[in-house]
């Protein structure tokens, strides 16, 4: 098994740095909006879990185009 498959079975590398960005950037955004609507729990739930979607498809482009 190559460098680049074993990467890809553990999603290490630029896949996992997506999906992990994705979440942080996400989290963060959604407390930002949770603080302003006073609901910062529903904020941070949404915005991880919109972060996390974003994340998955920023890194499945990035394994689709940059092989």
């Amino acid at each position: 098994m190559s460098n680049n498959d074993n990467n890809n079975d553990n999603f290490k590398g630029d896949k996992g740095n997506s999906i992990g960005l994705g979440l942080i950037f996400g989290t963060a955004f959604g407390m930002i909006v949770g603080t302003i609507f006073k609901k910062l729990s529903l904020g941070i739930t949404i915005g991880s879990s919109l972060g996390l979607v974003l994340g998955i498809i920023v890194a499945y482009n990035k394994n689709k185009f940059y092989k």
